[in-house]
């Protein structure tokens, strides 16, 4: 069965996306196929969407390498077939190098990232002055990290809901930022 057709666009929780637990919850309609979840590739893949599809906006997630492991991917999801074990290989690297050296860019940071950026740009949907959430929105996707001091404005300044949780600074303990 070809893996990529049932993807969906999932939709992150915070809790998800800053706890880093499973990275996205999965969309109700459509529930990933099982054989996809269970692949040996799966993360590395799940990395490679993070930084291609998923922050494509933010600052830094593509490079010359991933374009060209992301194309290779598209077009192995037309032909039903899976991407290289050299692409894999070098994911799976980039994925150990930046949680050595690099961690805003490990995907336990960007799934906390995805997850602001998803809340931020549904507040700037509902909000009738939303100035505030498109300047941290934008400040998000150049720098990848939020201060205390705009976590604590954004937690006095949002809807919340019942069930989720306060932003919190130490959510963003993954970035250099953070110290």
């Amino acid at each position: 069965m070809r893996y990529a057709q049932q993807e969906t666009q999932a939709i992150p929780t915070l809790q998800n996306g800053i706890q880093g637990s499973q990275h996205t919850a999965p969309a109700p309609a459509k529930q990933r196929d099982e054989t996809y979840r269970s692949r040996e590739d799966y993360d590395e893949i799940e990395y490679l969407r993070l930084r291609m599809e998923k922050l494509k906006a933010f600052r830094g997630m593509s490079t010359d390498k991933l374009c060209e492991i992301y194309l290779s991917y598209k077009k192995s999801m037309l032909e039903n077939v899976t991407i290289s074990q050299r692409a894999i290989a070098y994911l799976k690297n980039l994925i150990a190098y930046t949680k050595r050296n690099k961690t805003e860019y490990c995907p336990e940071h960007l799934q906390v990232c995805y997850a602001y950026e998803f809340w931020l740009s549904n507040l700037i949907k509902i909000k009738t002055k939303p100035d505030f959430f498109i300047s941290l929105r934008d400040h998000l996707r150049k720098e990848r990290f939020l201060s205390e001091k705009q976590i604590i404005a954004l937690n006095n300044e949002r809807i919340k809901p019942k069930g989720i949780k306060e932003f919190q600074f130490e959510d963003f303990k993954f970035s250099p930022k953070y110290f």
